[in-house]
């Protein structure tokens, strides 16, 4: 029987798809950084435009843009964490403990900060004031936890990949013809 990750790539038919949403292999600086600029200029350009004219042509516009825009954004990130994965794998490290170590810290933030603040609409003062508290501790750490991440990909920009191949596979800059420096 197959897992999942086995299951997921064999769905991955296109070419396209192979390029934003596969998990195997290597991928170097250049296409790294011009497949994360199409992905941004498509989410955060492109279809926010696309679902506003929707959202306002239709008459129930807010329920459309609300399911559209976390579809979108489902898509999006799935696409990011497949590039992101890629490019760690270029450079000789695994991509699992960095998305579990994303995705745990950022769902986490998620649930406190929306437990405080269904919390803190309770009538009793007492409670205001502690998850007021605590809410901006959850906002806090949200930065903090944002600059990490910042600085990760900041680090996957400029950092040269492994040369000749590694446990991830081949060096993507053979396939092209290119010669590492020594």
């Amino acid at each position: 029987m197959q897992n999942w990750k086995d299951r997921y790539e064999a769905k991955l038919t296109k070419p396209w798809m192979k390029k934003y949403f596969s998990y195997r292999g290597r991928l170097n600086r250049k296409p790294y950084i011009l497949r994360s600029l199409v992905l941004s200029l498509i989410f955060n350009l492109f279809l926010p435009l696309v679902i506003e004219m929707l959202a306002r042509a239709l008459p129930s516009g807010g329920i459309v843009f609300s399911i559209f825009s976390a579809v979108l954004g489902l898509v999006y990130q799935v696409a990011s964490f497949s590039l992101i994965a890629r490019r760690l794998h270029d450079i000789d490290n695994g991509a699992e403990s960095f998305i579990k170590l994303s995705l745990g810290v950022g769902i986490g933030i998620f649930v406190i900060g929306l437990v405080c603040l269904l919390l803190s609409l309770l009538p009793i003062p007492f409670i205001r004031v502690i998850m007021g508290g605590i809410i901006t501790f959850v906002i806090g750490a949200g930065w903090i936890f944002g600059l990490y991440i910042l600085f990760v990909l900041i680090c996957l920009l400029f950092r040269k990949g492994t040369t000749g191949p590694n446990r991830f596979g081949e060096d993507p800059l053979q396939h092209v013809g290119v010669t590492p420096n020594p």
